[in-house]
């Protein structure tokens, strides 16, 4: 481990791929100020194209860019654009299952499809979390190691256990025929819109009650400093307006017990991501954002192939595993504070 850790440090400190200018020279996306943009009309449809543009490679209207602003608004549709993300890959599952009829074959090309439409987008966030959150020791180090362009042994290991588990998971899915009902939906195709559009829903929440952490030296810091205004900017009702969207997706195609589950599994790992981070970071940022994403997709997959009947004699073995996490995080705790 202290090697790894070695490894990953050395690797970020020798630089970027990416050189920093080269992603300065991108710009920002707009010279105005926070204030004027909060005062002037808002143009949703804009909103709405500059939260898909973010999210997917689709192509959207020339009038669109990457302004932070719309951005940052544009959260408020991501559960919506989501549920467009998920009918790709369930369109896309279910074709490859009609031709190979090998769950595991079409839960790649499914997974493959997805990364491609939205450019790796999570997933990316993913890998610069795990190398950061295992790599680093300080803050500092955390940061410095999260911008680095190059993928460390965390990120690599992480990324391919990651994957395993989400195919494994679909092809444990697949098991059950796909049906399309309103309000009982269940199968492969139901499971990844749900999944796509609601753990879209963990960010509005996290930026709206966090610090957003800056890194001083990111060439992107001009872009992001903006995200320490989200509060002001997003707004409660789009706050409000994107849990009842991913809400209305869950509910418009799961049975009622089988939605609820879902959203409180969300609900328990935006929590969860949100006390994590604060602890480690002080905040969040747009990496650990979408690792955020990337974790309750596949928390919500558990919980559709999971058995409540079966989760409640496991308590006992749940219990144990609860008992065994906590102990290093208190035993960790307790030796800081004796120091």
């Amino acid at each position: 481990a202290e090697r790894d850790r070695g490894a990953v440090l050395t690797m970020a400190e020798a630089g970027s791929m990416v050189s920093k200018d080269e992603v300065a020279s991108r710009g920002v996306g707009t010279s105005s100020p926070v204030e004027t943009f909060c005062n002037a009309p808002q143009n949703e449809v804009k909103v709405f194209f500059g939260g898909m543009m973010f999210l997917t490679r689709l192509p959207c209207p020339g009038f669109c860019d990457h302004h932070p602003g719309y951005t940052m608004r544009g959260f408020s549709w991501f559960p919506a654009i989501g549920a467009v993300i998920g009918g790709w890959a369930a369109v896309w599952f279910d074709a490859a299952i009609a031709v190979w009829p090998e769950p595991a074959v079409a839960a790649c090309l499914s997974t493959s499809a997805t990364i491609w439409l939205t450019g790796c987008f999570h997933e990316d966030g993913l890998g610069d979390t795990l190398d950061g959150f295992g790599g680093g020791w300080t803050k500092a180090q955390i940061l410095r190691i999260m911008k680095d362009s190059r993928v460390g042994s965390y990120a690599a290991v992480g990324l391919s256990m990651w994957m395993m588990a989400k195919v494994a998971l679909l092809s444990r899915l697949a098991s059950v025929p796909t049906v399309w009902a309103l309000g009982g939906s269940s199968g492969v195709g139901p499971a990844l819109v749900v999944a796509h559009s609601v753990a879209r829903m963990t960010g509005p929440p996290l930026l709206y009650t966090s610090e957003y952490v800056l890194d001083d030296d990111d060439a992107k810091k001009d872009f992001y400093i903006w995200f320490g205004q989200f509060r002001r900017v997003f707004g409660p009702v789009r706050l409000v307006a994107s849990a009842l969207s991913a809400a209305a997706v869950a509910f418009a195609i799961l049975p009622p017990h089988r939605a609820a589950a879902v959203l409180g599994t969300t609900s328990v790992c935006t929590v969860f991501a949100g006390l994590y981070s604060h602890s480690v970071l002080g905040g969040v940022m747009g990496d650990f954002l979408g690792a955020t994403t990337c974790i309750t997709e596949t928390a919500i997959y558990l919980i559709l192939i999971s058995d409540p009947a079966r989760l409640a004699a496991a308590s006992g073995p749940l219990l144990r595993l609860g008992v065994t996490v906590l102990t290093p995080y208190v035993y960790g705790r307790f030796i800081r504070k004796s120091k």
